[in-house]
């Protein structure tokens, strides 16, 4: 039987997980203050509204924000969410030796992003949901394995051309 982690609050013992976690990471040439920050931006993609949210000081305040011009959310966000998030993830978790050294930690239990509310995200209440956002930081988990293997294998004949495990693309996982 797999062990399971829950996370949820970002001042929780696996609050490092959430996307409210404070984490400051570059990426599409800005700089994030959050996961939450990057991916309630992203629903905005080139718009002043985005550089807007990235600016905002607090994770909660970038989702409120975003929560309140869902007419404004571009064309395709159901299409690219996961991709958005997949790509906030690995920036977030492969460019820091701490988060990176504490999702490999979590060994290879099944995440659960333990929110009451959210089904997609989340497991939602009666642990129901989609749990997109613990299944993606598995993903994300399994792609550092997968590269510092890769790394250490350099050179070496056994290398392959399957590709990573987060080459998988929107939501499959």
């Amino acid at each position: 039987m797999s062990k399971h982690i829950r996370f949820y609050r970002p001042q929780d013992e696996y609050g490092f997980m959430s996307n409210y976690f404070e984490y400051r990471f570059w990426l599409d040439g800005r700089d994030w203050l959050s996961v939450e920050h990057y991916y309630q931006a992203q629903k905005f993609a080139g718009s002043r509204i985005e550089d807007y949210i990235r600016r905002l000081k607090r994770p909660g305040g970038a989702k409120a924000y975003s929560h309140t011009l869902v007419s404004l959310w571009r064309a395709d966000w159901t299409a690219v969410k996961c991709d958005v998030m997949r790509k906030a993830l690995m920036t977030k978790f492969s460019t820091s030796g701490f988060l990176s050294r504490e999702l490999l930690l979590t060994g290879d239990a099944v995440l659960i992003e333990d929110s009451p509310t959210d089904l997609f995200w989340g497991a939602g209440q009666d642990n129901k949901g989609m749990n997109m956002l613990g299944r993606l930081l598995m993903e994300t988990r399994e792609t550092i394995r997968w590269k510092i293997k890769e790394e250490s294998d350099e050179g070496s004949s056994a290398r392959t051309d399957a590709g990573s495990p987060g080459d998988r693309g929107n939501c499959l996982v």
